[in-house]
């Protein structure tokens, strides 16, 4: 069964289109939200009363879906400086 619902974290600054362009879930974003803050895994896992591997492993897929938004934006970078070249 699923909790209450809650509302999305807001983002921090410096947070930027990136980490917006991952599409994170709640709790990754959650768990992104406390670590930028300076919190450990341990302590992000009793803030948000979670175990410690769920922690490390919603870390681990933020690392992995910023990556991925990264290499995406770095495709269309590329895209758009190559169709910039192209003669009209």
């Amino acid at each position: 069964m699923a909790g209450p619902s809650r509302t999305p974290s807001p983002e921090l600054p410096g947070d930027g289109p990136l980490i917006a362009a991952a599409g994170l879930t709640e709790r990754q974003h959650d768990v992104y939200r406390l670590s930028r803050q300076g919190l450990s895994p341990a302590e992000i896992a009793r803030e948000l009363s979670v175990s410690d591997n769920t922690v490390r492993d919603c870390l681990a897929q933020v690392r992995r879906k910023v990556a991925l938004a990264l290499r995406r934006a770095e495709i269309q970078a590329a895209a758009n400086a190559e169709r910039a070249g192209e003669p009209d």
